[in-house]
């Protein structure tokens, strides 16, 4: 049984939102059109799967009329889905098993598919 530790898929979370708060631009602000450029310009096809997903589901929690989605929103939903999706399933402290993982929502499963193809990656080569 191979078990993922809550840090590596946490650490998911936070580079996606580093790439979302880049893409923001000076306003600090990210439209959907915004997070699309964002997204088009990962080149795993599982994290821009993740970053694309983790985003809408952001924007979804702040989906009242006129509201925009800022740098902030980006640390809120990031911090709240540290704990909900990601948290709340490693019920033992000691990594997230296959049977915790198969619990979690489809945002949860995505960041923790990237976070084991990401620890198994080589570090990329120096330019």
């Amino acid at each position: 049984m191979s078990r993922v530790s809550k840090a590596s898929v946490n650490a998911v979370f936070d580079r996606a939102i580093s790439k979302l708060t880049v893409g923001a631009g000076a306003d600090k602000r990210i439209s959907r059109a915004d997070a699309a450029k964002v997204v088009a310009s990962i080149k795993d096809q599982t994290e821009a799967k993740f970053t694309d997903m983790l985003f809408k589901f952001i924007d979804h929690r702040d989906a009242a009329a006129g509201n925009t989605v800022g740098v902030g929103d980006l640390a809120k939903g990031a911090a709240y889905s540290k704990k909900e999706l990601i948290g709340d399933y490693d019920l033992n402290n000691n990594g997230l098993s296959d049977a915790e993982t198969a619990k979690m929502s489809t945002t949860g499963k995505l960041a923790v598919s990237l976070a084991k193809a990401l620890k198994l990656s080589p570090p990329p080569a120096a330019e």
